[in-house]
C-alpha cells in the first residue's frame, strides 16, 4: 500500500504543479519520505516526481531524483523511451554546473526520443499546437540547449552531443551513474 500512496500524492503533485506549486511541492516532499519506507520505492512514482521536481524548476531535486530512479531501476530501463526523459532532466539539472557533461547527456537523451520515434510513429493527424508550448521536455531541452550554447558554444555542444549520440542506453545510464555525486544514489 506504501507505493499507492506515493504515487497518488505524486499524481496530486502533478496535477497542482502549474496551479499550486507550494502544495505541489508538499506533496512531492511526503511522496519522497514515504519512498522511504517499505514498498515505496516504484517506478512510476520516481518518473512523476522527476518530472513534479523539474515543473518547479527545483533542479537539485531533480537531479537527486533522476539519479537515484536511474540507480534503483537501471535495469528496468531496456527500452531507449523509458531512459530518454531521464537523460534529458539530468542534463538540464547539472547544464550550469557541469555543461560538458550536460551536451553529452542531451546527445543520448536526443538520440533515444528518436530511436522509439522512428520505432514507434504512426501514421495520423497531428494535434494542433497549443497557444504556449507546455510540452515539458520540448522546453527542458530547448532550454538546455540555450544554456549550451552559451557556455560552450555551438559547436562544441554539437562534439558532446556526437559523443552522446554515440552511447547506448545502457552506456547513457552508466555515465551518468559515474558522473554523478555518489551521495545522491542513496
Amino acid at each position: 500500500m506504501p507505493g499507492a500512496i506515493v504515487v497518488s500524492l505524486n499524481a496530486m503533485a502533478m496535477t497542482l504543479v502549474n496551479e499550486d506549486p507550494v502544495r505541489a511541492r508538499a506533496l512531492l516532499q511526503e511522496s519522497i519520505e514515504r519512498t522511504q519506507t517499505p514498498d515505496g520505492e516504484i517506478t512510476q512514482a520516481f518518473i512523476t516526481a522527476c518530472m513534479v521536481a523539474a515543473q518547479l524548476r527545483d533542479w537539485s531535486l531533480t537531479l537527486k531524483l533522476v539519479a537515484r530512479s536511474m540507480y534503483v531501476w537501471r535495469w528496468n530501463m531496456v527500452a531507449s523511451l523509458q531512459a530518454a526523459p531521464f537523460l534529458a532532466l539530468c542534463a538540464r539539472a547539472v547544464a550550469e554546473e557541469r555543461p560538458e557533461m550536460s551536451g553529452v547527456l542531451m546527445g543520448a537523451a536526443y538520440a533515444a526520443f528518436r530511436h522509439e520515434t522512428l520505432t514507434v510513429r504512426t501514421e495520423g493527424a497531428r494535434p494542433a499546437p497549443a497557444e504556449k508550448d507546455v510540452r515539458l521536455f520540448p522546453t527542458i531541452m530547448r532550454e538546455t540547449n540555450a544554456l549550451l550554447d552559451a557556455e560552450l558554444g555551438k559547436e562544441r555542444k554539437l562534439e558532446l552531443h556526437d559523443a552522446g549520440a554515440a552511447m547506448s542506453t545502457d552506456e547513457a545510464i552508466s555515465y551518468t551513474l559515474t558522473n554523478v555525486d555518489p551521495r545522491l544514489l542513496t
